[in-house]
C-alpha cells in the first residue's frame, strides 16, 4: 500500500473545499505504476517506520485534503499539532510533494534530525529528489525498485520527477532482514523518541504496525516495534507480547538462556511475576544498552516502556538494578544467536552464485529445485531429458534454469536473464525466484514453528525431486502447506538417513538435507 495524495474532490487538482470531502484525496491505495523514476531511501529503517506511520496517519485523516495552491497549509497545521497528522483537527489541504516533505521534516523534528528538519516544506515534485538527497536518503533507480512493490520498504517515497510522488507504507515481500544488536537498540531509541513526542500512553496496542494507535507497553515498545521497523513483520496483530515472547524470539533466532549467563548489550530481559511459572499479562521485559558490574552489584542502562510516566519521559533508564521489583524476578534472557546445536533455531543459509562447470551444495540445491518442477534438459538430440542430481553445474542444469528464466518472464514479466548473470547461471534475484523467498534463507523449523510457507515448500521440492512420495503413493504437491503426505515423506527421507523418523524438519534435518550450504 501507498499513501497517496492526488486530487480533490472534483478530480481536480485546485478549488475544493478544505479538508478530505471524499476520503480519496489523500488516501492508502494499492501500489500502482505511474510510472516512477527514482525511489528515495533513508538508510535508517526506524526512520522510513516513522515516515509510513506519519504517511498513514495523514491518509487515514480527512480533515486533510487536497489543493495546490494552499498546499503550504498541511505543514502550518501539521506543526501546530506536534508533528503527529492524526493530532490535525483543523480543516487543511497538501498536495502529493508539499505533503511528502512536510511529513519527512516532521519525523525530523520528532526524532531531533537535523538534516530531516531541514527539508523545506515546499519541495515540489521537480527538485523533490534533490531536497531529499540532501537529508541523506538514497535514490533508488534500478528497476525492480520502480516496477513493483516488491523491493519497496516502509517510508520510500516514490517519485515520478516533474509529476507526482507518494509514501510506500509496507514492506515488500522480496526485502531482506539484516538484525544486529545496534540497529535493535537504534530502533528502539527512535520509537522511544517518538512515543514521547507523540504523547503515547501505556496499554495493549492492537495496530499493524505495533504501537501506530499511539499505545506501547513493555513488550511493544522494546521488542514488538523496533523489531518490525527491522523487518520482523510476521508479528501477530498489535505485535510480540510477553504472553507470545519466548516462542517468537526463539523461532526467529534468539537463544533463550538462564538468568545465570549474565547480561550484555541487546539483550532482552523477561521477568516473571513471583508465583507464576507460565507468561501472565503481568510478566515484563526491557531492552540493555549497558551494564555495569561492580563487586556483587549489577547496574543496567535499558529501555523500559513499563508505565505512560515512562513512555513520557522518554523511556531510557540509566543506572538501574536489575531486578528493582520485589514482586519479579528475571525469568530467562533472549540474546540474538543462532545455536547449531538448538533444534528449535532456523538454519540460516545464503546460496552462492552459480555458474558454468561449478561444483558445490548450492549447485545441487538449483538442480533439486529445478527438478521437482519436471524441468528438464536437453540431450544431443535435442530430445528432453531428466536432470541428473549432482553438485556440478552442467550444460543440462543450464539448458533447465534458462527453461525457469523463461517461465517466470511469461508468468509474471519479470525477466532474470537481464543482468550479470548469463541465462542459464543463478544470482541472488534468480535464488530469491527459486527459493521463493528473499536472502539469505531462514528455514524454520516444519511444523513447529512453520505449518505453511516457503521453508514448508522448500522441504517438498527436495523431498520430491528426490523420490520421496507421500503416503498416498503420489509425488507430494508443491503447496507450501505441511500436511500428512508431506509428514510422511519427511519420515522416508529421515529413516533412509538413519535418523529418527519424527516427521518434522528441525535445525539438524536442515542442515543435513541443505548439505550444510
Amino acid at each position: 500500500m501507498i499513501s497517496n495524495s492526488g486530487h480533490d474532490e472534483h478530480g481536480r487538482y485546485s478549488g475544493g473545499a478544505a479538508g478530505d470531502q471524499t476520503g480519496g484525496e489523500w488516501a492508502r491505495i494499492n501500489w500502482y505504476s505511474r510510472p516512477w523514476n527514482v525511489v528515495l531511501r533513508h538508510p535508517d529503517p526506524a526512520v522510513g517506520g516513522l515516515i509510513a506511520q506519519l504517511a498513514g496517519e495523514a491518509a487515514d485523516n480527512d480533515r486533510i485534503g487536497y489543493d495546490q495552491k494552499e498546499r503550504g497549509m498541511f505543514w502550518i497545521r501539521l506543526k501546530q499539532a506536534g508533528f503527529f497528522p492524526s493530532a490535525i483537527r483543523i480543516l487543511c489541504e497538501a498536495d502529493c510533494s508539499a505533503g511528502a516533505a512536510a511529513i519527512v521534516k516532521a519525523a525530523g523534528y520528532i526524532l531531533g534530525d537535523g538534516r530531516l528538519q531541514g527539508v523545506s516544506p515546499d519541495a515540489y515534485t521537480g527538485n523533490l529528489k534533490s531536497v531529499l538527497n540532501g537529508a541523506g536518503f538514497s535514490a533508488l533507480t534500478d528497476s525492480k525498485y520502480l516496477t513493483s512493490d516488491q523491493y519497496l520498504l516502509p517510508g520510500d517515497v516514490l517519485l515520478y520527477e516533474g509529476h507526482h510522488t507518494a509514501i510506500n507504507l509496507d514492506r515488500g515481500s522480496k526485502t531482506t532482514m539484516a538484525y544486529s544488536v545496534e540497529a535493535h537498540i537504534a530502533a528502539t531509541a527512535a520509537f522511544a523518541k517518538t512515543a514521547k513526542a507523540g504523547k503515547y500512553i501505556h496499554g495493549d496496542s492492537h495496530s499493524i504496525p505495533p504501537c501506530a494507535d499511539h499505545i506501547t507497553a513493555c513488550d511493544r515498545g522494546a521488542v514488538a516495534r523496533p523489531l518490525w521497523d527491522l523487518g520482523f513483520t510476521d508479528q501477530p496483530r498489535g505485535g510480540i507480547t510477553v504472553l507470545n515472547m519466548e516462542d517468537w524470539l526463539v523461532a526467529h533466532g534468539w537463544k533463550k538462556l538462564s538468568p545465570n549467563n549474565g547480561l550484555r548489550r541487546g539483550d532482552i530481559v523477561l521477568m516473571k511475576q513471583n508465583g507464576t511459572s507460565k507468561p501472565t499479562a503481568d510478566w515484563h521485559t526491557f531492552l540493555v544498552t549497558d551494564v555495569t558490574v561492580s563487586g556483587s552489584v549489577t547496574l543496567i542502562n535499558k529501555y523500559d516502556f513499563g508505565s505512560t510516566e515512562r513512555i513520557q519521559a522518554g523511556a531510557y533508564f540509566v543506572g538501574t538494578p536489575v531486578n528493582q521489583w520485589a514482586n519479579r524476578s528475571v525469568y530467562c534472557i533472549f540474546r540474538w544467536g543462532k545455536s547449531g546445536t538448538d533444534e528449535n533455531q532456523p538454519y540460516t543459509f545464503a546460496p552462492k552464485d552459480v555458474k558454468a562447470g561449478s561444483t558445490g551444495a548450492s549447485q545441487y540445491l538449483a538442480t533439486e529445485i529445478l527438478k521437482a518442477y519436471d524441468i528438464k534438459a536437453s540431450n544431443k538430440n535435442g530430445k528432453p531429458q531428466d536432470l541428473e542430481l549432482n553438485d556440478r553445474w552442467t550444460n543440462g542444469d543450464m539448458c533447465a534454469m534458462t527453461q525457469w528464466k523463461l517461465d517466470r518472464l511469461r508468468q509474471n514479466g519479470v525477466n532474470l536473464a537481464k543482468g550479470p548473470y548469463g541465462a542459464g547461471e543463478i544470482g541472488p534475484r534468480d535464488w530469491e525466484s527459486l527459493l521463493s523467498s528473499g536472502l539469505p534463507f531462514r528455514a524454520l523449523p516444519v511444523p513447529d514453528k512453520q505449518k505453511q510457507g516457503p521453508s514448508v515448500l522448500l522441504a517438498q521440492r527436495i523431498l520430491r525431486a528426490n523420490g520421496y512420495k507421500g503416503e498416498d503413493g503420489k509425488p507430494i504437491a508443491l503447496d507450501a502447506v505441511f500436511g500428512s503426505n508431506t509428514a510422511y515423506a519427511i519420515r522416508q527421507w529421515q529413516k533412509a538417513c538413519k535418523r529418527t523418523p519424527t516427521g518434522a524438519m528441525t535445525y539438524s534435518d536442515w542442515k543435513l538435507i541443505l548439505k550444510d550450504i
